[in-house]
């Protein structure tokens, strides 16, 4: 059974992610072009298993290119985003890890949408990750994330679904304990990296945590 799904959208993918998205391919993998998503894996080279969206915005080279793959077309009119739908065919393929490149970039509600469905993928048991250049963003509910020693950057968290209580940061520059987070005071932004073993913790609620490299 394949439990991870890879999802190329149409947002901003910059050459310099090719590498990250190759190494994300290793192994048994579901590899879904989320409409647009189909010209950057033309251009880097990339067969994907299936090809899903409206079609809106593939050109004729990107549809000839990838004929042989699966195809799902969906009605241009729709509730889900080319982005859901694809997570919700990976789910009913029974994947538990969802990445996403291209999900971030361009039209600003499109990205919130994006982070939206790494909130519909958490609260279903289920992990995702939005990949972009220099960064990550992910959502926890009543977990624990940790850091190594190594890491470095900013990481920035963000109450959603509600205010997230008992949340401890440890060995970042800016602690916290068992404070509560709420959705309208961004108190969890730009923290720092200390060259410690870091985590957070959250007891009951949810955190978009966003973490740049440098």
């Amino acid at each position: 059974m394949i439990e991870k799904c890879v999802i190329i959208g149409a947002g901003e993918i910059q050459e310099e992610e090719k590498q990250d998205i190759i190494d994300c391919l290793q192994g048994e993998v579901l590899l879904i072009a989320a409409d647009g998503g189909m010209r950057y894996c033309r251009l880097f080279g990339i067969k994907p298993d299936v090809c899903l969206g409206d079609f809106d915005s593939v050109d004729e080279e990107d549809a000839e290119v990838f004929a042989s793959s699966l195809s799902v077309r969906l009605p241009r009119e729709k509730d889900d985003t080319d982005t859901m739908a694809a997570i919700k065919y990976g789910m009913e393929k029974e994947c538990k890890e969802f990445v996403i490149f291209g999900g971030y970039g361009g039209r600003l509600d499109h990205t919130v949408a994006n982070l939206q469905c790494l909130l519909y993928l958490r609260r279903r048991g289920c992990h995702g990750t939005m990949r972009f250049l220099g960064g990550e963003a992910l959502v926890l509910k009543n977990e624990l994330l940790g850091f190594p020693a190594k890491s470095r950057g900013i990481l920035s968290l963000f109450a959603v679904g509600g205010p997230a209580r008992g949340v401890t940061l440890e060995g970042l520059k800016y602690p916290l304990n068992r404070a509560t987070v709420s959705e309208d005071f961004p108190i969890g932004i730009s923290n720092e990296f200390t060259g410690r073993e870091s985590r957070i913790t959250v007891e009951n609620g949810e955190l978009l945590v966003v973490q740049y490299y440098t």
